[in-house]
């Protein structure tokens, strides 16, 4: 098994359904790599807004499709779109793959040791592969609450 590594400020699917980006060929590669048995990692970046929080896997998530979606921020809730989301008035990560399946760890684990030698300090806005199958079971071997997809926010049809 493999994991899929991604740096963000946090990771709140019932709020944030949709892996975003800010380019289409980053999500296009996820889509293209990423197989059905296979998870997206959210590790909170230096950015996130909790401290202690910095540095850790937050959960993982399985793609619902390899659709890219734009603009992505149709996907979200309205609450999560603030001044931080926004670049010169747009949306800073226009494209995404909505999310099928998503896990939150109960006790947010450290990163670096977790990941190893492949641990990133990849700036938020790309990704990378944890490919030490050892390691990669053993993230996903933790202890995690699942995410009920089906109550994530919908956007008026």
């Amino acid at each position: 098994m493999r994991l899929f590594i991604t740096h963000m400020q946090d990771s709140t699917p019932l709020e944030w359904p949709i892996i975003s980006y800010r380019r289409q060929a980053v999500v296009e590669r996820l889509c293209r790599n990423i197989r059905a048995n296979e998870y997206l990692l959210y590790v909170a970046s230096q950015n996130c807004p909790t401290p202690k929080m910095r540095g850790k896997i937050l959960g993982f998530t399985k793609i619902k499709d390899q659709t890219v979606r734009t603009p992505a921020e149709k996907y979200l809730s309205p609450g999560k779109l603030d001044d931080g989301c926004l670049k010169n008035g747009s949306f800073k990560w226009p494209f995404g793959v909505l999310i099928g399946e998503a896990n939150m760890l109960i006790q947010p684990a450290d990163a670096k040791f977790m990941i190893g030698p492949q641990y990133s300090k990849t700036p938020q806005g790309d990704l990378y592969i944890l490919d030490d199958p050892k390691r990669a079971n053993a993230i996903v071997e933790l202890t995690c609450k699942a995410v009920d997809m089906d109550e994530a926010f919908k956007p008026p049809q």
